[in-house]
């Protein structure tokens, strides 16, 4: 088991190493007036782009055990009784056992956000690492404090 760890923990250093090669190269890319869009499928190089910015996020979520599943329900809206549709992809920590998991949620969109931040910053990386794997509790209440990072979702305990 803790061969186990130390194998998916290079894996994800080695991920947050190529997400922070990335962001580097599309900053200095857009300086100079070349912007990549990655987003574009038509052309080989956002299609070259896209792979190379959602791959190593993808491996670093699977090194830190985490599932994504899209969950479907409804937001109010502006106005009293409005109520709108939302579809949110959401990434859960896996768990065996249900004494071990840490009840909370984070967005797609909150977690590569979070991995950004992890690739600039080693102790950032290192909270990562201890809230999903080690089920630390501090290390997400510090990730929550300390890198503003919207998208959590936690079990009301009230």
């Amino acid at each position: 088991m803790e061969n186990d760890k130390k194998i998916r923990k290079r894996i994800f250093m080695k991920a947050l190493s190529t997400v922070k090669a990335v962001n580097e190269v599309d900053s200095v890319l857009d300086k100079i007036g070349i912007n990549l869009d990655f987003d574009d499928t038509e052309k080989p190089v956002g299609r070259a782009m896209g792979n190379l910015l959602t791959t190593p996020k993808e491996v670093a979520c699977d090194a830190l055990g985490l599932t994504l599943k899209t969950e479907k329900g409804y937001c109010t809206g502006a106005y009293k009784g409005q109520l709108l549709p939302i579809e949110v992809e959401v990434y859960y920590p896996d768990s065996d056992d249900e004494n071990t998991a840490i009840p909370f949620s984070i967005t797609f969109e909150g977690m590569w956000d979070l991995l950004d931040l992890a690739a600039k910053d080693t102790a950032c990386a290192a909270k990562v690492w201890d809230c999903f794997v080690n089920r630390d509790t501090e290390a997400k209440k510090w990730i929550k404090n300390v890198c503003d990072i919207t998208g959590w979702g936690e079990v009301d305990e009230r």
